[in-house]
């Protein structure tokens, strides 16, 4: 295995290669960080879902479906990327999910204590620094190979975040932008000072240790060929615009263990308001919001509730949809129950 220190790229390279480099089995570490800034979403995500197109179309901020999971996330060059590729049949690659994360994580979390931060894993795949996350990663399967990408937030603007996703209501917007700011860092806030090219320095001293071919600060062609052929797809219009189930919920993850979500209630097709939850290391909250502009928002919180005390009466439509929207919030399974009850409960009382 390689490592790749490849610096400041063009955006669209940061994703391409080491799609190329998974296709072709090649493995590899690759540290780079983009020239601006985009939107990347993971392939099971629906862009149109997903991201304010129009306002990113107005901005010329670009996106990008890749092939991986994981959630959408805003990149931009205060961001240091470390993307490892290993063949599923290398001796040394770990079968087991957790395993593998844990492996090729620990470099980056050794960089990060080289930089004087005191790191944590919280499970499957965040990096907090003093409880908030400093790095998000994903991964999976591709081709022949394993694939785990991820960065550290030397830089981070939580509210073009919030800008480019595509929210139900300036409620959840804002709530959104409220805990990312509670529960994202940056290495320029635990350091200030911190530059993205100490970062580097960091993460090649830490991956180059599980390298043992070396450094290069080139791409083989052949890596590069495909990279551009991948381009054609990956870039089309039928690739991201991938049109997935529409649901009348809406959920971003902030971090393992807070996640943000609003569920649409609709009467007649006509939507009356939106139960708006956040979900906190354990603790649920929850308030009812009008939609944006309406002409009576008082008179729409009664209705919005009015419609969920008797939607979450039983077990039908709305019920169901509520409790889909738990479980992308990470809601344990067997503690579903004892939320759905206790959420019931307070809405009853309002």
């Amino acid at each position: 295995m390689r490592l790749y220190s490849l610096g400041e790229i063009d955006w669209k390279d940061t994703q391409l290669i080491y799609h190329a480099m998974a296709h072709l089995g090649h493995e590899g570490v690759v540290i780079c960080r983009p020239r601006g800034p985009y939107f990347c979403v993971g392939f099971h995500q629906d862009v149109r879902q997903e991201l304010a197109l129009e306002h990113l179309k107005a901005l010329g901020v670009p996106y990008f479906r890749r092939e991986t999971g994981g959630g959408t996330v805003r990149l931009d060059r205060g961001q240091v990327f470390y993307q490892i590729v290993v063949r599923r049949d290398d001796p040394g690659c770990p079968p087991n999910p957790e395993r593998f994360y844990e492996r090729y994580l620990q470099p980056a979390m050794d960089a990060l204590v080289k930089l004087g931060l005191g790191a944590i894993v919280a499970e499957p795949n965040d990096i907090l620094v003093n409880g908030k996350k400093v790095s998000g990663n994903g991964g999976g399967d591709m081709g022949d190979c394993k694939v785990l990408v991820g960065d550290i937030l030397v830089d981070f603007d939580a509210a073009k975040m919030c800008q480019g996703l595509r929210c139900p209501t300036e409620a959840f917007r804002a709530a959104c932008l409220r805990n990312m700011q509670e529960n994202i860092t940056t290495v320029d806030a635990e350091r200030p000072g911190t530059t993205v090219e100490d970062v580097e320095r960091a993460l090649w001293t830490a991956y180059l240790k599980v390298c043992s071919d070396g450094e290069s600060m080139a791409m083989p062609p052949e890596v590069l060929s495909l990279a551009k052929e991948l381009g054609t797809k990956l870039l089309s219009k039928d690739w991201l615009t991938f049109s997935g189930p529409v649901h009348p919920w809406r959920r971003v993850k902030v971090r393992e263990g807070v996640h943000v979500g609003v569920l649409s209630v609709e009467e007649k097709r006509t939507v009356l308001g939106h139960l708006q939850l956040e979900f906190h290391d354990g603790t649920l909250g929850s308030k009812v919001i009008p939609p944006d502009r309406a002409k009576d928002p008082d008179r729409a919180v009664r209705e919005t509730l009015r419609v969920l005390k008797a939607g979450l009466a039983g077990d039908g439509p709305l019920m169901k949809d509520l409790r889909r929207l738990l479980h992308e919030m990470d809601i344990p399974k067997d503690r579903m129950d004892g939320y759905v009850k206790d959420l019931r409960a307070s809405i009853e009382t309002l």
